[in-house]
């Protein structure tokens, strides 16, 4: 513990202290100041505020999603006799969920952070357009990226955890297969959610990412908890994958409402009319889904690579349609404010 600790820490610090160079170069001065006076505080308090309450309500779901997920094994061996390692618990989820936030520590906490002074300033000058262009643009430009990282996920499960997990079991990948590709398709949701977070930041405005945060933490809680009454203990840890994603499917057009309300009710929607039939179709069924969730079965099968990465290039193509159609009508109904036919 001291090791990884230490470490890590000296890290962070490291990382703070090489900051200084850049900042010198520019002609930043530092100059240590003691008290409280001088740092608009008064103004950053509600920001602060909001944002401890961001974090205590993550952390209510997470112990939530923990002692689900711990206890499943031990259920499990109580009522079938099961085996402790053959069934999913708080492990399986963890290194699913490790291998789930790569994409979004890559990409959308890399764009959210560059694209946060420049939205900041664009908000601060009062002009709303370009704001939202910087948004809207982001928004597209990492779901694009994600859509190909979630793709990949779904159609790739076990081939990415041996690689990025080689110490981990077959069967145990089979395990994290399962709740991996369900948290897979809610990789888009938290990528825009950051980025929305930040614009809201931006505002000066604490108050509606505590909102989102207790929205989106709320219905995961809410879907893990009936997964837990309703199934059986050898799929709570996918029950739980699948409240994540479906938490934050549900959060996001809500968020979306109160963030167009700070763009003056607008955030570049347009009334499109053609390609709407896309969004009915099924395509993640060329993505393998069916095969996925029962791992063991395709492993047997014996896909060739060809035919997966056949299944990943439609995969990402329903996945970024899907994502468009998704786009277009929030968009149209809850941002721009019209009402596609």
């Amino acid at each position: 513990i001291a090791l990884t600790a230490g470490t890590w820490t000296l890290g962070v610090a490291f990382q703070a202290l090489i900051l200084f160079l850049p900042l010198a170069r520019i002609g930043f001065k530092y100059k240590p100041s003691f008290g409280l006076g001088g740092f608009g505080l008064r103004s950053m308090g509600p920001v602060a505020l909001g944002s401890l309450g961001v974090v205590i309500t993550s952390e209510i779901s997470g112990i939530i999603l923990t002692r689900i997920a711990t206890s499943a094994p031990q259920r499990a061996h109580e009522l079938t006799g099961a085996s402790l390692f053959s069934v999913a618990g708080n492990a399986t989820y963890q290194n699913a969920y490790t291998l789930f936030i790569l994409p979004y520590s890559l990409i959308a906490v890399s764009v959210s952070t560059a694209m946060f002074p420049k939205i900041s300033r664009s908000i601060a000058a009062a002009n709303l357009d370009e704001a939202r262009h910087d948004l809207v643009s982001a928004l597209n430009n990492v779901g694009l990226l994600i859509m190909f990282f979630a793709a990949a996920m779904v159609v790739f499960p076990e081939p990415i955890i041996r690689a990025l997990l080689p110490s981990v079991s077959m069967d145990e990948t089979m395990l994290i297969s399962y709740a991996l590709i369900a948290l897979s398709m809610g990789i888009p949701l938290g990528s825009a959610f950051l980025l929305i977070q930040r614009t809201f930041y931006a505002f000066e405005d604490g108050l509606h990412p505590f909102l989102s945060a207790v929205m989106q933490y709320g219905f995961t809680s809410i879907f893990m908890i009936i997964g837990m009454m309703v199934l059986p203990p050898e799929h709570w840890v996918l029950g739980i994958a699948c409240s994540v994603t479906l938490g934050g499917l549900l959060a996001l057009p809500l968020t979306l409402m109160m963030l167009r309300r700070k763009f003056e009710g607008n955030l570049g929607g347009r009334d499109e009319d053609s390609g709407q039939g896309h969004c009915g179709g099924t395509g993640f069924r060329s993505c393998g889904l069916a095969d996925q969730t029962t791992g063991s079965r395709t492993a047997r099968r014996g896909y060739s690579t060809s035919r997966r990465a056949h299944e990943l290039v439609v995969c990402a193509g329903h996945l970024r349609g899907a994502h468009h159609c998704a786009g277009r009508s929030i968009c149209g109904c809850v941002v721009g404010g019209t009402h596609p036919g």
